[in-house]
């Protein structure tokens, strides 16, 4: 199964993990014309971790092919920034790569 999604520079697509019947073990993405940041959510943040943060932004250049598995794919939810968000996650000085933010819960009493 596959879909072609052109957005608009104020188009996003909103947090979500693909159904596995459509779109099986793996999902991928290619990310064509314009820089973007893909944003992953932990499903459940108060299971976050240094090794799990709760959000982790990718930043996807044009002709950048992503794939989720695992982790990525059944424990957070993703979604694409549209242009504001994506000036704001990720400003044009920080270069490109991948970054968390976010706190990791403690889970103590009182939280």
């Amino acid at each position: 199964h596959a879909q072609l999604i052109d957005l608009l520079p104020e188009g996003r697509i909103s947090p979500h993990r693909d159904n596995f019947k459509l779109f099986g073990e793996f999902t991928a993405g290619l990310n064509l014309l314009s820089s973007a940041v893909l944003r992953f959510r932990l499903w459940d943040a108060s299971a976050a971790t240094a090794e799990r943060p709760e959000v982790i932004n990718a930043l996807l250049r044009p002709r950048t092919l992503y794939v989720m598995h695992d982790v990525m794919r059944w424990e957070y939810t993703h979604e694409v920034l549209d242009a504001a968000g994506t000036r704001e996650a990720w400003p044009a000085s920080e270069g490109s790569g991948i970054r968390s933010t976010g706190r990791p819960r403690s889970g103590g009493a009182g939280e």
